[in-house]
Order: C-alpha cells, then structure tokens, then sequence
C-alpha cells in the first residue's frame, strides 16, 4: 500500500473521530467540554479537563493543517478553549475538573481535582491555539 493510501486513511479515520466528538461534548455558561464517560454525561456529569485539553489539541491541530473544516470545529475549539482558560484554570493558578491518575471518574472529578499531566495536556492544546491565532 502506497503511502498515499495509508495517509489518506489515517485521515479520513480522524475526520470521523473529529465528527463523533464533536456532536457528543456538552455545553453551557462555562464553555464546553467532555465527561470522563464520553457517552455517559448522565452519570458523569462533571467536565473533565484532561479529555477536553486532549480533544482541542486533535481539532485545533487538525484545523491548522487543513484536514478539518475551520467554520464546523473553530466554534467547538473556541468554546472548549473558554471552559479550559475560564473554568478549569482555577485562581490559584491549579487546573481543576482533572481526573486522577488511575482514578475512577464516579467520585473524583470535580472544580479542585488536579494532577501534574492535567498541566500537560492544557500547554498542549495551547500549542495549537497559539497557531492558529499567529497564523492569521
């Protein structure tokens, strides 16, 4: 198989993960963002920070490269962006709504739920944001 053919795949897989979590995230006055439980915001109802910093680094990357509509997923990232700089960074300078390492996600995400690669995954998605705004 040509590399072509295996990039072209990859894609097109990214593309439909991209559309799949986009018409799953939740939404309201803090921005928006994912659950611990992609499918179960019922029963977890609290954002969780490290999905949603992990899911707006793949968007806005794919974004930047061109391999995502930007007038579909800019909204998305924007908004998801607003939970992660407003909500989840707390005052103290702490992200919150992170879910332990080798947590469960029933009784541990909450507003001062925090871990080191919480830090991580919001200069990551940072990273991208920061180029599609300098590529202006």
């Amino acid at each position: 198989m040509s590399d072509f053919l295996i990039r072209s795949r990859y894609v097109e897989i990214f593309k439909l993960h991209a559309a799949k979590l986009v018409s799953i995230h939740s939404a309201d006055e803090r921005g928006i963002y994912w659950h611990s439980s992609l499918l179960d915001p019922i029963n977890f109802p609290a954002p969780e920070m490290t999905a949603t910093a992990s899911f707006v680094y793949g968007l806005a990357f794919g974004i930047n490269q061109g391999l995502l509509d930007r007038a579909m997923y800019l909204p998305v990232v924007n908004g998801a962006w607003k939970f992660m700089s407003t909500t989840a960074l707390q005052e103290n300078g702490m992200f919150g709504y992170c879910q332990p390492v080798g947590g469960s996600p029933e009784n541990n995400v909450n507003a001062t739920s925090t871990s080191d690669f919480c830090v991580g995954q919001f200069l990551l998605a940072a990273t991208q944001m920061h180029l599609m705004v300098s590529e202006k």
